[in-house]
């Protein structure tokens, strides 16, 4: 009992400096309380997404909108701040082959479209796309990057380097005097929103996080 209300101040004061220093006291108190941390974090993220909202009651449906969204808030927080160490890492690793096609790529860990599709939370589909640059480098949420980076074992800049690339142009046979036409790349956010394969918590879950500047 004595453990759980020193905790609950902690968190208390933690939300009353965060008010006013923001991520300069969510830093702080990770550091000084690194067994709080998840929590601090959650609790930084949903402070933000209460400031953004009017005072209402809400629905459970709200409720459970909001939650989804403190949550990306969270993620996202976290994508930040471990970016930096991603982007160092393991120079003592066997060198892997430069990244050139996400198919490759998912054969090598062993991994299937199928299955990743399954660990990222995507559609077949939106992955095949992103496989062959269709997707606009400018849409994509920047925890995709993180998500992608941790099942192909890749670094931050490997991903973005590999995206970053021209479209794949795909050819074709056409009775037609000519070839039809078709949008070079598509936005993320309408891919995710008009996807069948997705189930709406899935979509929500992406559509709540924001695009990469």
């Amino acid at each position: 009992m004595t453990q759980n209300r020193a905790t609950d101040d902690i968190l208390n004061d933690f939300l009353l400096e965060f008010e006013t220093s923001g991520n300069e006291a969510l830093e702080r108190y990770a550091k000084e309380y690194p067994e709080l941390t998840e929590t601090l974090y959650r609790r930084a993220g949903i402070a933000r997404m209460f400031k953004k909202l009017p005072e209402t009651e809400m629905t459970p449906e709200e409720e459970q909108s909001l939650n989804l969204r403190a949550a990306s808030v969270v993620q996202n927080i976290l994508f930040e701040l471990r970016g930096q160490s991603k982007a160092k890492a393991t120079t003592s690793e066997p060198e892997t082959a430069p990244l050139v096609s996400l198919t490759e790529d998912l054969k090598r860990v062993g991994e299937t479209f199928e299955s990743a599709a399954r660990k990222t939370r995507l559609s077949t589909l939106i992955l095949k796309l992103l496989d062959k640059r269709k997707v606009r480098l400018d849409s994509i949420p920047a925890f995709l990057f993180e998500r992608l980076g941790d099942l192909l074992g890749r670094g931050l800049d490997e991903i973005n380097g590999f995206l970053i690339q021209r479209p794949v142009q795909q050819g074709g046979y056409f009775k037609a005097t000519s070839a039809p036409k078709f949008q070079a790349q598509s936005d993320f956010a309408e891919l995710v929103e008009f996807d069948p394969e997705l189930s709406s918590e899935d979509k929500e879950y992406w559509l709540a996080f924001p695009i990469r500047k």
